[in-house]
């Protein structure tokens, strides 16, 4: 869980070789911004990147996710999102970053984007920044998860010393059951639950990932853009 692994080698080992493109590598490097193929199909691949700042997101971030989904949409490039965020930056640095109105950019962006989009949970799915990445309130054509995943509004170590601090300071062994609390919490998060209450569609092996991603593609391609259900804008006022 507390690893760091190559996030590009994982997008590579899912589109078809040789087909990435990297948009703004150099800039915000804790997300990664791709034009890719997919059995032929060009394809925009969002993914947080735990090799930097272990994924987390921030202003810089944000604000590169909101220009790529604007883009894809633009151009009716289907997303492809790739998921292992630990939540937003936190602290004063963030907070004159405007990170509270720049976080907003990309579910914005989202929430108006008419391209199918298809998400992948592949270890950390937690809080705000889970949503941002496409979570099942935006109704993804596909939502899936590796056994790996793990969804929670925030992560274990941070939820136990909130909830149960009180109780640490209080235990005969405070070390033991910290690590006790923690487990329940991972087991809580596990991808079992959110699959049992039907906000997955399904749990997958990772290596049947880009065949998962292909079929799911193939029934979205040439279909016509559609506009999720919500009432047409008028006078450039965008319906909540």
């Amino acid at each position: 869980a507390n690893r760091a692994y190559s996030m590009h080698r994982v997008i590579e080992l899912i589109v078809d070789p040789g087909s990435v493109f990297e948009l703004k590598p150099e800039f915000a490097r804790n997300i990664i911004t791709s034009l890719a193929r997919l059995d032929g199909h060009p394809v925009g691949v969002i993914a947080n990147n735990p090799m930097v700042r272990a994924g987390t997101m921030d202003s810089p971030c944000s604000d590169k996710m909101a220009h790529f989904i604007s883009l894809c949409d633009a151009f009716n490039v289907p997303l492809i999102y790739l998921v292992d965020v630990p939540g937003y930056m936190v602290g004063q640095d963030a907070e004159l970053s405007g990170i509270v109105r720049r976080a907003m950019k990309p579910i914005y962006e989202l929430g108006q984007a008419t391209v199918p989009r298809f998400t992948v949970l592949i270890r950390k799915a937690y809080g705000l920044a889970y949503h941002a990445m496409a979570a099942a309130e935006f109704q993804p054509d596909l939502l899936v998860a590796w056994p790996t995943a793990e969804v929670s509004p925030m992560g274990p170590e941070g939820a136990v010393n909130l909830v149960y601090g009180a109780e640490l300071r209080a235990a005969a062994d405070p070390k033991a059951e910290f690590a006790r609390r923690v487990q329940a919490f991972h087991d809580l998060a596990a991808p079992l639950k959110p699959a049992q209450e039907m906000r997955l569609d399904d749990l997958i092996d990772p290596r049947e990932t880009r065949s998962v991603l292909a079929r799911a593609l193939a029934l979205a391609k040439g279909r016509p853009r559609y506009n999720r259900g919500r009432p047409p804008k008028k006078h450039g006022i965008v319906p909540i």
